[in-house]
């Protein structure tokens, strides 16, 4: 059985995000969970997680007197970048017979089984992934392994007693074959295995620690093989993403393995799932794999062909559809429609509150957002459900705050002196970086940045997202900017977000294009426009023509209730020595030092670099203009106290960047 500390079992592309788990780690934490010293409960945190963990365990009891039982073990690791899954034992179980496959080849897996360094009595499989954990994917073992545990598997004259306290979710337990339940303590599904042992399938769905305790006697009866689905072993999870009720929209995201043999896996879900823009990722790889349209059916054809019972496919499936059920009745948010599978997660739009559920389900919040997990556990696949919302009144202040002056959350947030969080936009595409400017638009490289609507649309729904940075310099894309612009408008956005659109400079393409692109950003529907590795007075003069000539309404120190972004970046030696006489010019907003590109223009010197970013800041500063800079979880607390208005931040980080930097800015 896992140690579920030891194992990162997380849900993937709908993460906790990072704030959330740190919160749960703080030793001043106040809802840690467990209980006191005098055995009362304490408040766990508020749940969370828009799933129940993933990890499917099945306990093979083994024959009479052998205190052995046989383990099926298939985890997850969502942490880019992973490279093992680690596995540890119960203390007190022995484990042997250890074997680790690769879930999509079906192929063995390098792997250790030793005691940890940090505690002696414990014994941990530590098991070689077949690649990284992909950025959008995740990393899968199959585990086989053999605990000996006379504690929990005892002989009670010729009765076989086994007991365990199961923390898993989707849980399964055989019984040796010739022998019969004489009671089990869990509501489960009994069937019989194609060998003739009988077997139990239930779930767990708190996760949370659940005696198990089987009684059972052998007898003569002959169990004829079933062919029952085991709705438990299944593992696919739908995510409903509601729109504003008013546009019926939702967004889908379902996530399954396909077991069924062949070089090809059929998108069986699309016949009750009808997507628009559908969209579907290898989660081995996080490589996308085309839809193909049959007569009757849609499938994908997959890069490792699926030929024996130790191998599936790890799919992901996205798209929109629309649901004349999702509406507004009588001033209620009314989300009606037949769910199919296991686990389905409906995720309301900001702003309302769940006022009812016509079936089981709990209840909890994803980035100040309200959802409700329905998990079924009937045998019938599919089952209708009324979800009900009403509006709520007030918003966290913590998290949203409201624009006074009708601005986007970053430029109000400036006109009142505090400092605002942004993230890079991500690049969604799945394949390598391109070098410098040879992913640009068109040149059908695979290295071509990628910029999507729906990628916008989840940087919309983060509530700790201030601003999103746009970084166009090296391959303008003017359907990149209307994409993103689009998704931060979506209704289900948690504020209005700052669109900032970082172009190519003019030395590299030109004072033309350089103008042209001011303007068209702004068009398309960013609120700012960066122009990177201006040279000096004369080209910073150049570039605030620019935005006079888009007729942009640029808020600056001279122009207060300007509501437009012009930002002039200064990242080569020379130019930040004209630093003071540029922070002197008008009619821009935002003066910054591109710490990268100094320390480069500078040999590495990064101790120079840092000067010459504190010397644009202390002229940023006299001038009354923002000042922007990267910023990563260590340092992001000595950043706001010296002064910094705009802070950059991207990766995996980003949330907890943020969440440290708005704990030091007061917010």
């Amino acid at each position: 059985m896992l140690k579920t500390s030891r194992v990162g079992v997380t849900l993937v592309l709908l993460a906790i995000p990072a704030l959330l788990v740190a919160q749960r780690g703080r030793s001043d934490n106040p809802f840690p969970g467990g209980t006191n010293a005098d055995g009362s409960l304490r408040p766990a945190p508020p749940v969370t997680r828009l799933f129940t963990q993933d990890a499917y365990t099945e306990y093979a009891i083994l024959e009479p007197g052998s205190d052995a039982f046989r383990i099926r073990f298939l985890p997850e690791e969502t942490r880019v970048g992973a490279t093992e899954l680690v596995n540890a034992t119960r203390g007190g179980s022995e484990g042997s017979d250890v074997e680790v496959y690769d879930p999509r080849t079906g192929q063995p897996l390098k792997f250790t089984y030793e005691h940890e360094p940090s505690d002696p009595e414990t014994h941990a499989i530590h098991a070689r992934l077949p690649i990284p954990v992909p950025e959008g994917g995740i990393g899968r073992v199959l585990i086989y392994k053999t605990y000996k545990d006379p504690r929990t598997y005892m002989m009670h004259g010729d009765d076989i007693v086994w007991v365990r306290s199961l923390s898993g979710y989707r849980l399964g337990v055989l019984l040796p074959k010739g022998f019969a339940f004489i009671s089990s303590n869990v509501a489960a599904q009994l069937t019989t295995t194609a060998d003739g042992r009988l077997k139990l399938a239930f779930a767990n769905p708190s996760g949370q620690s659940n005696p198990v305790t089987i009684h059972a006697r052998k007898t003569s009866a002959a169990f004829t093989p079933r062919n029952d689905p085991d709705m438990f072993f299944d593992d696919i999870k739908t995510l409903y993403d509601l729109d504003a009720p008013a546009t019926g929209r939702i967004k889908v995201e379902q996530i399954y393995s396909d077991y069924r043999r062949g070089d090809a896996a059929k998108l069986d879900s699309l016949a009750y799932l009808p997507l628009q823009d559908l969209k579907v990722i290898d989660l081995d790889t996080a490589k996308a794999l085309v839809p193909v349209k049959n007569a009757s059916s849609t499938s994908v054809n997959l890069d490792v062909p699926i030929a024996n019972d130790k191998q599936s496919a790890h799919l992901k499936i996205t798209g929109t559809l629309k649901d004349p059920a999702y509406k507004i009745v009588n001033g209620d948010l009314v989300f009606e429609r037949t769910l199919r599978g296991l686990r389905n997660t409906v995720l309301l739009p900001a702003g309302w509150e769940v006022s009812g559920v016509s079936q089981s389900g709990t209840i909890g919040t994803y980035q100040e957002r309200p959802f409700v997990a329905l998990i079924n556990l009937n045998a019938e696949n599919n089952y209708k459900v009324t979800i009900r919302a009403r509006r709520g009144g007030t918003q966290a202040p913590s998290t949203r705050e409201p624009s006074k002056s009708g601005s986007s959350i970053a430029l109000d947030l400036w006109k009142r002196g505090k400092p605002a969080f942004g993230v890079y936009a991500p690049n969604e595409n799945p394949g390598p970086p391109s070098q410098g400017r040879q992913g640009r638009q068109g040149s059908g490289e695979r290295g071509r940045a990628v910029y999507t609507r729906e990628g916008g649309e989840r940087l919309a729904m983060n509530p700790l997202v201030d601003y999103v940075f746009l970084n166009l310099e090296g391959a303008y894309d003017a359907d990149a900017i209307n994409a993103i612009a689009q998704g931060l408008r979506s209704p289900s956005a948690a504020g209005r977000k700052t669109l900032i659109v970082r172009i190519p400079s003019i030395e590299s393409d030109g004072a033309s294009a350089t103008k042209a692109r001011v303007k068209e950003a702004f068009d398309l529907g960013a609120e700012g426009v960066t122009i990177p590795h201006v040279r000096g007075v004369d080209e910073a003069k150049q570039a605030i023509r620019f935005f006079q000539d888009a007729k942009a309404n640029v808020w600056s120190p001279s122009n207060p209730s300007g509501e437009k972004i012009a930002m002039l970046m200064l990242e080569d030696p020379d130019a930040v020595a004209q630093a003071k006489a540029v922070a002197g010019l008008e009619e821009f907003s935002i003066l910054a030092c591109g710490i990268g590109s100094l320390t480069q223009a500078l040999g590495g010197d990064r101790v120079a670099a840092e000067a010459g970013v504190q010397r644009v800041l202390t002229e940023s500063k006299r001038a009354k203009l923002v000042n922007m800079l990267t910023a990563s979880p260590q340092d992001v607390e000595k950043r706001v106290k010296e002064g910094f208005l705009a802070l950059l931040t991207q990766g995996q980080a980003a949330e907890e960047t943020i969440r440290r930097g708005r704990a030091a800015a007061g917010r």
